[in-house]
């Protein structure tokens, strides 16, 4: 989508109707973009914003024999990367609720996980560490299994209010990773959160989600795993696959990478291959779609920025 070079030159030499024509050629694209690792629009258009300012302040600089969507990708590149970092300090005071929701990853590399019984301790320590209201309101969900209706009524408050003290990943933060006790990997992206049991009993493993996550199922025969959000539940045994679903977006969407998933929704149940996507539109039923771009959907999760049909690898750097 490189622009043309006596675009660029103008751009140079300060033509503010050449940035305009720029801005608006732009300016969806990236913000699409942005947002796919933000996950929150208000935030991801400031961010946006950000990089055309900083265009502007940089074009005498600009090399107008280069690919002007490698330079606009390096600066949206920094753009994002000082936003994760000054984010994840932000969130340094939070570290109990990042204990609470066992997705601790080393601080000294990303790449690594605690063990089990480190997550264990920690999850103790960082339960002690809760005011008693979310505490109380935590345990019913995480150790009972209620939702949030049930433990509303348990408890005699609003919905509201136990929503307001549900844990969840903050927005505009880094995706993080973590193991079940039954081994099943699961990496969920910013402004997401998860309920999930300590140990799994019954005839299903059970989990729920909001926002997105990706999910690496260990395959047990006579255990079926349930991930379910709203009216929705994706009943896979062992399988790879993403489920998107951002309350302020439109669609919830399933994408199978490996193995094979039965998504059911309002009634009706669609078996999905890999490559597929089903997305559940409100208000315009279920489609499934084919061939879909996998790697634009796993991004998010390969720590990628994908712009313009192009990946490109971020490389955040350890605080």
């Amino acid at each position: 989508m490189n622009i043309e070079k006596d675009l660029l030159v103008r751009l140079t030499n300060a033509d503010e109707d050449a940035f305009r024509e720029i801005f608006d050629c732009y300016f969806k694209k990236l913000h699409r973009s942005v947002y796919r690792y933000i996950k929150e629009k208000t935030h991801a258009e400031d961010l946006t914003q950000n990089i055309f300012i900083k265009l502007w302040e940089k074009k005498v600089g600009i090399d107008i024999n280069k690919s002007f969507d490698g330079y606009i990708f390096a600066v949206s590149y920094r753009i994002i990367t000082d936003h994760f970092r000054q984010t994840e300090k932000r969130l340094l005071s939070a570290t109990s609720d990042a204990i609470i929701n066992e997705s601790i990853v080393s601080s000294s590399s990303s790449d690594e996980l605690l063990n089990r019984h480190q997550l264990e301790c920690l999850y103790e320590k960082g339960l002690q560490t809760l005011p008693q209201k979310r505490k109380e309101i935590f345990l019913l969900s995480r150790h009972n299994g209620l939702f949030n209706k049930q433990i509303a009524e348990r408890l005699n408050i609003s919905v509201k209010t136990v929503k307001n003290q549900m844990l969840s990943f903050p927005k505009g933060s880094k995706p993080f990773r973590l193991v079940l006790a039954d081994g099943t990997f699961i990496m969920l992206n910013a402004a997401s959160s998860i309920t999930y049991p300590t140990a799994f009993i019954g005839e299903a493993r059970k989990v729920r989600i909001t926002g997105e996550a990706y999910f690496e199922v260990v395959k047990k025969d006579n255990l079926p795993f349930h991930v379910s959000h709203a009216d929705m539940v994706v009943k896979v045994s062992g399988t790879h696959f993403n489920l998107h679903t951002y309350e302020d977006e439109e669609d919830v969407k399933v994408t199978l990478l490996e193995g094979a998933v039965d998504v059911v929704s309002a009634g009706k149940n669609k078996l999905l291959r890999p490559g597929q996507q089903q997305a559940s539109i409100s208000g315009h039923g279920i489609k499934v779609l084919d061939a879909v771009d996998t790697d634009e959907v796993m991004a998010w999760k390969n720590d990628q920025f994908y712009f313009a049909g192009t990946k490109y690898k971020m490389h955040h750097e350890a605080n």
